[in-house]
């Protein structure tokens, strides 16, 4: 696997990362929608308006350790781990209907040159 220094090194490097997003989506209503409906989930116990203000706290405080936990719940061993290979096929009797294509009109001013050339 990684060397413990390449390891730490990402960490710090992404912890980075994920701050820098999160104060950027804080400028949105949808993001702080996210974040308070997440309060309200059962299946996190300790969750409450303290992880939403100590934010940063909490990104700060994460470990390789904790990454690795967390990790090994979702089952990421090569033993538990599949390939699923699709094939799309259409069922017997299905004729599809003949796709037509509908031109669009261009938008006033879209044409070659732009609108000062209209």
């Amino acid at each position: 696997m990684f060397p413990v220094v390449i390891l730490v090194f990402l960490m710090y490097t992404h912890k980075g990362v994920v701050l820098n997003r999160h104060d950027g989506e804080l400028r949105t209503a949808r993001y702080w929608a996210e974040m308070m409906s997440g309060l309200q989930q059962e299946s996190i116990p300790l969750k409450g308006p303290l992880s939403v203000t100590d934010y940063h706290a909490i990104v700060e405080s994460i470990t390789t350790k904790d990454l690795q936990l967390c990790l090994e719940c979702l089952g990421l061993d090569d033993k538990q781990l599949y390939t699923a290979i699709g094939k799309t096929v259409q069922p017997a009797g299905v004729f599809p209907e003949k796709e037509q294509l509908v031109k669009a009109s261009p938008m006033a001013g879209m044409t070659r040159g732009g609108p000062l050339f209209n």
